[in-house]
């Protein structure tokens, strides 16, 4: 483990709420028990036991020596102590020994009996301030009252060299007189002394009232650990909670580490400002930053009961640095400059995917030894290898926006709401417009436009390539199907009116276009960012500065980017469900509501996870719907029709022609003709990409699955296409493409054409496969079923079924079936073959 990893000490259990328990504190005090099975000490008569908690046990006891009552510690462990407990044990007598304070709770005698240390204290006749809550919180004054005293006390032990190192509520004592007393001073640690009993990396305190240097597990600790602890305690009394909190004592430490203390005002909007500025003092992240000492502490405090200015200043290096700008700039320069910033950082973080895909194209056309070809994006091919991880940088989003906004207001300082609005939409405006610029000019300037004739393009530049007659023949009827007005023209009219037809997408595309970059700019960087300023302004004209107005900034950024990132989505080719895109941005608002009434914490901490929620939601949508089709590799037949039914969701928004050979092939396995059929007519008016062998082989075996269900026109086509598809004996899926050549015989009554396409196929038994093996035997099957030899259909039959299960058990090996539609096309065509038989 490395020496800056905090770790919870193993031994030390401080879970137990006080040290030193007075007999009426409520929750610790142990029934009373007879004397007997407890050590026997020659002066001290023990009457009943207080607490315990991790290294000792408390005791109430009768000094007889000197009829008195008193509070007795020994070591948990007795006389089975370990040296590193009886050093502590030590240490701590030898601490409070030394102190002679009011304030804290003096020691009247160490010893040890039959091997059991011990040592004998004041017993405090009262309650603890952990069980006293109530009283104080409702009362301000009373609660600085009591910790100015703590204060005293605790600077009393700094001047004697001694750091408690666990100051919290349980270990101060408060008696019927209501001065508090300190206890426990088990983790003291001597500054004078060069005894150390901690280690580098572990933790020493209690979680939710230690310094964020106790909570690193640093050696290095001051006297500034304990005027942090003072803190938290005078915040606790304020607002009734710990300044950190967590589900686990690790957690609380982790969020003293890396989290800043929340407002005062956050948990309690009356408390009083200055009272709020000592808490944040007395706790700043940074130990010199704190009071320099806990009389300094107490004095503010003192100064704040009689009405008087406290130690504590508002100004600042950048108060002071802003102050100086914001006399020198007028306001639209200084919403300008932060709305520059803001575009510039936004559009690098948006933009990164889009400039590595442009580097990634970039460096395959110089490939090509093109270098006219070279434009500017070749100073940036340095990211074509960027990681497909790189999407994290997106979380900078949030910091991006309440930064500058920070930064605006700063600059600004609005005293009017007309002025604080002037300024956040200036500066949204001008961080929309360089955002677009640098992200957006590539992404969404273009998808109308540059993007309209992709298809054309690309059918136009392949054709070059195509090797065969049937291939151009197949490429020049998909351009045909199409564009049906080109049948009437002649070859030359045709060239010019696809190359006119791309130009004039690509002009008329770009006024939309750029409409719509606008709208994205708006949306994910202009808006957040001049609503992020408006609030934050508002509440820098409420009078609300330092570490709640930050908070608040950043909280406002977080909510108004999500709300309008699942806003966008609307706009998005692909959408979730409806009811997370109506219910996600309304509970948004919501939360954004909280946020700016600045509601109770209670409520705001309970709305923080619902946008999260929804982003979550949302993503596991798109996820569901996007691996739909991966995911039906593993389910049965029930789970087959939810997974069905997202890609249907899919589908009904996106092209994407092998994902629907797959549906198409499901729904037909589920009996759901009707939704089989349709997406039969749909594949089948598509012939764009059928002039690739493998498309027309997938198309074909789809419509002949079920050939009652196609249209006459369509089935025709499908002819053409397992022709075509089965003559290319050089590429590689020729076995699946004379499986598919087979069936179209079998549906065609030529039956000994179709036994000897099958027989092509599973000629190659190096490259077989289990589910295309079974195709062929149960296309066999069919056909010596309608050639009345029934013997040898079983036997065919029962081939495909024997090679399904083992290719069944080949494809699932890994518990994943990525080819279950070639499996599905066995099942159903072992239907068929099953009914004619049983006939």
């Amino acid at each position: 483990m490395s020496d800056n990893e905090p770790t919870l000490p193993p031994s030390d259990d401080r879970e137990d709420p006080q040290t030193v328990l007075p007999a009426s504190t409520q929750g610790a005090k142990k029934s009373a028990r007879s004397p007997t099975g407890h050590p026997n000490f020659e002066n001290y008569e023990i009457l009943e036991e207080l607490g315990r908690g991790g290294m000792g046990v408390v005791y109430k006891a009768r000094d007889t020596k000197l009829d008195r009552n008193v509070a007795l510690k020994m070591v948990l462990s007795g006389k089975f102590a370990t040296e590193e407990e009886l050093q502590r044990f030590q240490l701590e007598s030898e601490s409070a020994a030394r102190l002679d304070h009011p304030g804290i709770v003096p020691i009247y005698e160490t010893g040890q009996v039959n091997g059991n240390h011990f040592f004998s204290m004041k017993l405090v006749e009262g309650d603890s301030l952990l069980s006293r809550l109530d009283e104080y919180k409702s009362d301000h004054r009373s609660a600085c009252e009591l910790i100015a005293k703590i204060a005293d006390a605790v600077h009393h032990a700094h001047q004697r060299a001694v750091l408690h190192r666990d100051l919290k509520p349980a270990n101060i004592l408060v008696d019927e007189e209501g001065q508090p007393a300190i206890t426990d001073f088990g983790l003291a640690k001597r500054t004078d002394a060069d005894r150390e009993l901690t280690q580098t990396g572990l933790v020493m305190g209690t979680p939710g009232f230690m310094s964020p240097e106790q909570a690193s597990g640093r050696k290095d600790v001051t006297a500034a650990a304990d005027v942090f602890s003072l803190g938290a305690m005078l915040y606790w009394t304020i607002t009734g909670e710990a300044p950190f909190q967590g589900a686990s004592g690790m957690e609380t430490v982790l969020k003293t580490i890396e989290c800043d203390v929340p407002s005062v005002r956050t948990l309690v909007p009356n408390a009083d400002f200055d009272l709020n500025l000592i808490c944040m003092k007395a706790m700043h992240k940074e130990p010199d930053q704190r009071y320099t000492s806990a009389a300094a502490m107490a004095e503010d405090l003192r100064a704040w009961l009689e009405g008087e200015p406290i130690s504590v200043r508002r100004a600042s290096a950048v108060s002071l640095a802003t102050t100086w700008i914001r006399k020198n700039l007028r306001t639209v320069l200084g919403a300008f400059l932060c709305g520059a910033i803001c575009g510039v950082l936004m559009g690098a973080i948006l933009g990164l995917g889009e400039l590595s895909d442009l580097a990634k194209t970039e460096f395959a056309i110089q490939e090509m030894g093109d270098e006219s070809s070279r434009t500017w994006v070749s100073n940036f091919l340095f990211l074509k290898d960027i990681s497909r991880n790189w999407q994290w940088i997106h979380f900078l989003m949030v910091p991006a926006v309440a930064m500058c906004a920070i930064l605006c207001v700063l600059l600004v300082r609005p005293k009017s709401r007309e002025v604080n609005i002037a300024a956040g939409l200036t500066a949204g405006f001008v961080a929309s417009a360089v955002a677009l610029i640098l992200a957006g000019g590539w992404g969404l300037i273009g998808q109308n436009s540059v993007d309209a004739g992709y298809r054309d393009i690309e059918l136009l530049s392949t054709t070059m390539w195509l090797e065969s007659d049937a291939e151009r023949k197949l490429a020049q009827k998909a351009m045909l199907d199409r564009y049906p007005g080109l049948n009437e023209m002649d070859t030359g009219d045709r060239q010019t009116l696809v190359r006119r037809k791309i130009m004039h997408l690509q002009k008329t595309g770009l006024t939309p276009d750029l409409w719509w970059g606008l709208v994205a700019a708006a949306l994910f960087v202009g808006l957040p960012l001049a609503l992020t300023c408006i609030l934050s302004g508002s509440l820098w004209q409420q009078g609300i500065r330092g570490g709640q107005w930050f908070g608040c900034t950043w909280e406002r950024a977080a909510y108004l980017l999500i709300f309008f990132i699942i806003l966008s989505v609307w706009f998005s080719p692909l959408r979730p469900a409806t009811w997370l895109l109506i219910v996600g941005p309304l509970l948004l608002l919501v939360a954004l509501g909280f946020a700016v009434r600045m509601s109770s914490m209670i409520w705001r901490i309970a709305m923080v996870p619902i946008p999260f929620l929804f982003m979550f939601l949302i993503q596991f949508d798109f996820q569901a719907m996007n691996g739909a089709t991966w995911q039906a590799g593993k389910a049965n037949d029930v789970e087959l029709r939810e997974q069905l039914l997202h890609a249907d969701r899919r589908l009904a928004q996106v092209e994407d022609p092998l994902s629907s050979y797959r549906v198409a092939i499901g729904w037909l396995h589920l009996e759901e003709e009707q939704r089989y059929q349709e997406y039969c007519q749909k594949a089948s008016s598509n012939f764009d990409y059928a002039w690739k062998p493998d498309v027309a082989s997938r198309l074909a075996k789809l419509c002949l699955l079920r050939p009652d269900l196609q249209r006459a026109e369509d089935l025709k086509n499908v002819w053409e296409l397992t022709e075509f598809a089965s003559e290319f004996d050089s590429a590689e899926n020729i076995q699946w493409f004379q499986a598919t050549r087979a069936l179209a015989e079998l549906r065609r009554g030529n039956y000994e054409l179709a036994h000897q396409w099958n027989q092509k196929s599973r000629s190659n038994e190096k490259t077989g496969n289990g589910y295309r093996h079974a195709l062929t035997h149960a296309i066999d099957s069919l056909a010596w079923t309608e050639l009345g030899d029934m013997e040898k259909a079983r036997r065919s039959l029962e081939n495909g079924q024997r090679l399904h299960t083992a290719g069944k058990e080949k494809a699932m090996s890994n518990g994943h079936d990525s080819t279950w539609h070639d499996s599905l096309v066995f099942r159903i065509l072992e239907k068929e073959a099953t009914k004619k038989l049983n006939r």
